[in-house]
């Protein structure tokens, strides 16, 4: 499971929206088994920090196992930190600086631990605190397929392609409006999306803000 989180349209990923014991590798996301991944530490293989073309290890996300962010494209904005360790510390948590529509775009792949052997994954990928500005701006995620499900609260905040997603391999969920949701919080379930994926080894993702 992957938590992606946002500040400053700053996003979270996180494996699902549960909360599970610290220790525990693998847990049930609506019903479907998954691997619990832990983004809490990050080493930059190649490229110039936080510009389209950088990489990064994320040694153990799970046991056996690293995850190879490679930051594919940033449009109208700036990635001031690729990933947060406070907060949710287990989740990928990006921040996209800018003040108008933005965007950035990840690929995720998962590895043998320190080596580059790809690994098939059934894992979760939650979007959380996708909202607004409570001026102008809405958030949005964007994943990759294929993917098993995605999962929204009922009634939810989000919208799914309404604005249609950047290519036709994504979706996208939007913020409905653009007001604010408090805090970033995992049990704000209205503004959560989860993405079900299975045997994947790698898939792609994006944050991004609608003027």
């Amino acid at each position: 499971m992957i938590r992606i989180l946002k500040r400053s349209v700053a996003a979270a990923l996180a494996a699902c929206a549960v909360i599970v014991p610290a220790a525990a590798q693998t847990a049930q996301c609506h019903g479907n088994p998954i691997t619990l991944l832990d983004f809490s530490g990050s080493t930059l293989v190649s490229g110039t920090p936080l510009t389209a073309g950088a990489v990064y290890r994320f040694a153990n996300v799970a046991t056996g196992l690293d995850a190879i962010v490679r930051i594919d494209a940033v449009t109208n904005g700036t990635l001031t930190i690729i990933d947060r360790d406070t907060g949710n510390v287990p989740a990928f948590q990006p921040e996209l600086g800018g003040t108008n529509e933005r965007s950035a775009d990840f690929t995720i792949s998962f590895v043998t631990a320190g080596g580059a052997t790809p690994v098939s994954v059934d894992f979760a990928a939650s979007g959380i605190d996708i909202d607004g500005d409570s001026a102008s701006l809405r958030e949005y995620s964007e994943f990759s397929t294929p993917f098993v499900a995605f999962v929204l609260e009922n009634p939810t905040n989000l919208d799914v392609n309404a604005s249609g997603p950047s290519t036709p391999a994504n979706f996208r969920f939007e913020a409905r409006t653009n007001f604010t949701a408090p805090g970033i919080d995992p049990t704000a379930t209205q503004n959560i999306v989860s993405i079900l994926y299975q045997g994947r080894t790698s898939f792609r993702y994006r944050i991004g803000a609608l003027g």
